[in-house]
């Protein structure tokens, strides 16, 4: 039942390459592509580049595949879009999204690391805060939960790196089991925000300099260097840092296949107690910690979102009423009112976009 969006990231390199230029001759200037002004509507796609614009992770091309990165959106009504530089494997990332909640695993060997773009993201990593200058990174088979919260602004930037083992160094740390949260200085984040955005320009302005392997060979170099300053700024308080929150996590993963498993049926929050032997009060405390909402709006939000799948890339069978009783509303009337508040559309319209397989 939970579903949503993807998004992995390789290349030899050696730092001592030339520049990489803009289309000018030079390299974007730091201030240019870390500003708080930089737009990623100013960006297009190349053979390079990856642009996607979107209302809801269901809309993308890759919707019904299984991503990495599971994402549901808490909100609808901005046009979030994603922007991917591919470079030999290689998968650097902004995407400009809304309050949300994300789950993943990192499910190849490599690092993945994320980040908000200016210090004033709002958002939480295995029921912590990410520090303003900071990020959260994993390694191979390493988990987490994050959610952008309901006041967070309409649409927040985030940056994503994922750099495949080779060029993963043994001195940087290590994620364990859930993805670990750094904070970093400011100096460190604010020059890896940078890099980011002047190798998202270079893909889409500049393509054809892509063609060359020491081109690339630079820019994956950049990254690597950018990356490597963050740790070591980072390092000494990483272990302070690092998350422990295990129990919880699997905690949460047992209810989520609870309801996974039975969210046609009706049920209560003693009933899930019940089954996972498990006290009300902390299935309340690992829903919010975690997700940032209890489990009667996780529950609903999952039904709705189940709804719309279900209009959106169901069997033929799948009209609005059968599409509802199935997700367990049994009351039409308020299932149309809450799924419009939810998605600025009727189940309706949704129907009329079904896509024919």
């Amino acid at each position: 039942m939970t579903h949503a969006m993807a998004t992995p990231i390789t290349s030899n390199f050696d730092s001592s390459q030339s520049s990489v230029q803009h289309p000018s001759g030079m390299m974007p200037a730091h201030s240019e592509c870390h500003s708080r002004g930089f737009d990623l509507s100013t960006l297009s796609p190349s053979p390079y580049l990856d642009l996607h614009d979107f209302l809801d992770p269901m809309d993308l091309p890759w919707a019904e595949a299984k991503p990495l990165v599971q994402w549901v959106p808490l909100i609808h009504g901005e046009i979030g879009r994603s922007v991917r530089l591919r470079l030999d494997g290689a998968h650097l990332i902004e995407s400009r999204l809304p309050p949300s909640l994300f789950q993943g695993w990192l499910t190849q060997p490599g690092l993945l690391i994320a980040f908000g773009m200016t210090p004033e993201h709002l958002s939480f990593v295995n029921g912590r805060p990410l520090p303003p200058d900071g990020l959260m990174f994993g390694g191979l088979n390493s988990f987490f939960l994050s959610h952008w919260p309901y006041e967070a602004a309409p649409l927040q930037s985030v940056g994503s790196i994922f750099l495949p083992q080779r060029m993963v160094s043994p001195d940087w740390p290590s994620s364990g089991r859930l993805f670990g949260v750094l904070p970093v200085a400011t100096t460190a984040m604010a020059r890896l925000r940078s890099v980011l955005r002047e190798a998202l320009t270079a893909g889409s302005h500049s393509p054809q300099m892509l063609e060359s392997e020491a081109v690339r060979a630079t820019i994956l170099g950049r990254v690597v260097e950018a990356v490597s300053a963050c740790f070591q700024t980072g390092r000494a308080s990483h272990e302070g840092a690092r998350d422990t929150l295990g129990d919880y996590v699997d905690i949460y993963l047992n209810i989520v296949k609870y309801v996974d498993d039975n969210y046609s049926k009706s049920f209560s929050m003693r009933d899930i107690a019940a089954d996972l032997r498990i006290s009300e009060r902390t299935i309340h405390t690992v829903m919010t910690r975690l997700q940032g909402m209890t489990l009667k709006s996780y529950l609903k939000l999952q039904r709705l979102r189940e709804v719309r799948r279900n209009l959106l890339y169901g069997d033929a069978e799948f009209l609005v009423k059968q599409a509802a009783l199935k997700s367990g509303f049994m009351h039409q009337g308020r299932f149309a009112r809450e799924y419009f508040q939810h998605f600025g559309e009727t189940p309706s319209a949704t129907l009329a976009r079904r896509v024919k397989i």
